[in-house]
């Protein structure tokens, strides 16, 4: 997947375009799957690192809630939802499965135009999945995931890149270079 580019440029490539450049963005994270609290807390601190590079501080917290969130499927007008402001709390949420019919190849989803409810739906079952298909940390799936689609709602846009972070289907050799990020984020 990386070539001979700078890896975390790949995995960045098209979030410095973000509206948010320089921002701080606080993410609610409701674990409606029981994913355990230390799992959510390093998918969690992945997920956050990742933007690092593209100059947007993320601060992520477990929130608490019994139900799972409600759902604002807003459509963007012909300009997308750049003209409405980023909610002040993005909220994501964890459910155990994603529902008969959903695309299988999708571990989860985001309505990046979504005033209130939760703007990013991750389905804990497709994480697992991956996590035995390629034999890779639900942790790290889990981060990837939440950073997608974050990188969505950031954006503020459904649109994909052909490579890195917003690649619409990641492939096995995108989830086995993961360690090659991993040694990068360390290194800032």
């Amino acid at each position: 997947m990386f070539g001979n580019k700078p890896h975390s440029m790949i995995l960045l490539a098209g979030l410095f375009s973000l509206p948010a450049y320089g921002a701080d963005v606080s993410v609610a994270v409701y674990d409606f799957a029981h994913v355990g609290s230390q799992t959510l807390e390093h998918a969690e601190q992945f997920a956050a690192e990742v933007f690092v590079s593209a100059g947007i501080v993320v601060r992520m917290t477990t929130a608490i809630s019994d139900d799972p969130l409600g759902s604002d499927f807003s459509a963007p007008s012909r300009n997308g939802c750049r003209e409405s402001p980023l909610p002040v709390i993005i909220q994501a949420q964890i459910l155990p499965h994603a529902p008969a019919g959903f695309r299988s190849s999708a571990l989860g989803y985001s309505l990046p135009c979504a005033q209130h409810g939760a703007q990013i739906t991750l389905y804990a079952d497709r994480i697992e999945a991956v996590r035995q298909t390629e034999n890779v940390s639900f942790d790290w799936v889990l981060a990837y995931s939440l950073a997608h689609e974050l990188g969505h709602v950031l954006r503020r846009s459904a649109a994909h890149d052909a490579d890195g972070l917003m690649k619409p289907v990641w492939t096995h050799n995108d989830w086995h270079s993961r360690t090659i990020f991993r040694v990068t984020m360390r290194r800032r």
